[in-house]
C-alpha cells in the first residue's frame, strides 16, 4: 500500500467526520461520496471505466474542492481539522495525478 492510497483512505475518513458538522455538511456529503467511490476504485471492490479523462484525478479533485468549502463553512475544531486533512489529501492526489510530485 503506498502513501497515496493511505491519503485516499484519510480523506474518506475525513469526509465521513464532515458528514457531524451541521455547517460543512452539504459539502461532506459531496467529499464523502467522491472519496467513497475512490476508496472502492481503489481496492477493487467497484470497476468504473471513463475513456477520455482519468477518473482518479477528477475525484480527487472534487474531494479537494469539496472539503475546501467545507473548510470555509466549518464551525466546530473536529469539522475545521478533517476539512484541512481532506483538503490536504484530495490536492497531493491531485499533484500527483497530473505528475507534478
Amino acid at each position: 500500500m503506498s502513501m497515496f492510497d493511505i491519503l485516499s483512505i484519510a480523506a474518506c475518513a475525513a469526509s465521513l467526520v464532515l458528514l457531524f458538522d451541521a455547517a460543512a455538511r452539504g459539502p461532506g456529503v459531496a467529499a464523502a461520496v467522491a472519496a467513497g467511490l475512490q476508496a472502492l476504485i481503489l481496492f477493487h471492490v467497484v470497476q468504473v471505466r471513463a475513456s477520455g479523462f482519468p477518473l482518479p484525478l477528477v475525484l480527487a479533485g472534487a474531494v479537494a474542492v469539496a472539503a475546501a468549502v467545507a473548510w470555509v463553512r466549518a464551525s466546530a475544531k473536529p469539522g475545521v481539522t478533517a476539512a484541512t486533512a481532506a483538503t490536504l489529501a484530495g490536492a497531493l492526489q491531485v499533484l500527483r495525478g497530473l505528475k507534478v510530485i
